[in-house]
């Protein structure tokens, strides 16, 4: 005689297929799906992971098991390793964006949106994280930035860049009860350049000038353009007004030395003039 079980699956075999219809759908998505453990390992992800790597599809499974932080650009495992520790501990969604490592040795703006995966137990089992690539939106976002608060020609702070940063320094100094040091920089006889030389030749000393005096600040210092010949160097945390003399010293010398700009040589000089915060004024728009 002959024994048989026979047991219905029509329920395993549809939930295996709807489990392989989803599976089948997240590898379509731009997004790589994946699973972290509490610990920070690479548990599972779906195909587009191999593609944000810049890894063949059949070494996918090599990179299961690995930390996570394995390919973090270096300057930002530190952030994620926080967050990723943030979530886990509270249980809480995340949202983060980081430099991706590939294999090629470049890098890919990722941004990740992370939730706790809990096990029946309730327990925190990991993190589930979607991940898509930015790189494009990324790098827009700072042209816009650039234009925004740099200035076009010397890529210093322009006016409203500066404002920030002078009232962030005054806050800080008021709290401290230090100085802020406010200074005019003006080329002289630029006018004279343009019409002599021309915009072209002008627009290079500007910018030959710009770095001269930028290197002559200290390092905590700010040098904004505030247009045309006019410059602003801001010097935070200041300690001692006798400080700014010997600024303004540093960036005449800066600015006396040679230029040469299409086959000319130049000594072009600048006008200085500081003012400091509380000693003169209250505020930014004072100062």
């Amino acid at each position: 005689h002959v024994v048989v079980l026979m047991q219905d699956v029509t329920v395993l075999m549809q939930d295996a297929a709807r489990k392989k219809t989803m599976l089948d759908t997240l590898n379509l998505l731009e997004e790589a799906i994946i699973d972290v453990s509490p610990e920070g390992l690479l548990v599972e992800t779906t195909a587009v992971w191999s593609k944000l790597r810049g890894i063949d599809p059949r070494d996918l499974a090599h990179e299961l098991g690995r930390p996570l932080l394995t390919w973090i650009y270096p300057e930002d495992a530190g952030m994620v390793a926080g967050v990723l520790a943030q979530a886990v501990k509270l249980a809480e969604p995340a949202n983060l964006r980081f430099r991706l490592m590939r294999e090629d040795g470049e890098f890919v703006w990722v941004e990740a949106r992370l939730i706790t995966h809990l096990a029946v137990d309730q327990s925190i089992a990991g993190l589930r994280g979607v991940l898509r690539d930015v790189t494009v939106a990324h790098l827009n976002e700072q042209h816009i930035t650039q234009l925004a608060l740099y200035d076009g020609l010397t890529n210093l702070p322009n006016r409203l860049l500066l404002d920030d940063e002078l009232h962030r320094a005054i806050d800080q100094a008021r709290s401290q009860n230090r100085k802020v040091g406010l200074g005019f920089i003006d080329l002289d006889h630029f006018k004279q350049i343009n019409d002599a030389f021309g915009h072209k030749t002008g627009d290079e000393l500007l910018v030959n000038l710009a770095r001269r005096l930028q290197a002559a600040l200290p390092e905590e210092g700010v040098l904004a353009r505030w247009g045309g010949d006019e410059f602003i160097a801001l010097i935070p945390d200041l300690g001692d007004a006798n400080q700014l003399k010997v600024i303004a010293e540093q960036l005449r010398s800066a600015a006396r030395q040679s230029i040469h700009i299409n086959g000319m040589e130049t000594q072009p000089t600048i006008s200085v003039g500081f003012a400091i915060y509380p000693d003169n004024a209250e505020s930014g728009e004072e100062l």
